[in-house]
């Protein structure tokens, strides 16, 4: 699940992204890194590639801030579909 939502979380920063490209290489340096440690967490990190991505996320009040409201929606899309998968055993 990690995996797929890790894919999936990627692709939406770099398809809602709301600044405008001028070179395409804040868009294409959105990247996402999921990290297994079994029986106790699975992780997925989604981070920017170039330097300036940090002024991306916090100029002008957060305006064109991608990583966290990515996170959140798909968050809850991937905690929901854990509870039904859950909730399927029992």
């Amino acid at each position: 699940l990690t995996e797929f939502y890790g894919t999936k979380i990627e692709s939406e920063a770099k398809k809602n992204a709301p600044w405008t490209d001028r070179t395409g290489n804040a868009r294409n340096g959105l990247t996402t890194a999921v990290e297994h440690e079994p029986f106790k967490r699975h992780t997925i990190i989604l981070f920017h590639r170039v330097p300036y991505g940090i002024w991306l996320e916090v100029k002008n009040a957060g305006a064109y801030a991608i990583i966290m409201p990515t996170l959140n929606a798909q968050g809850q899309k991937m905690m929901t579909t854990l509870n039904n998968l859950l909730g399927d055993l029992k």
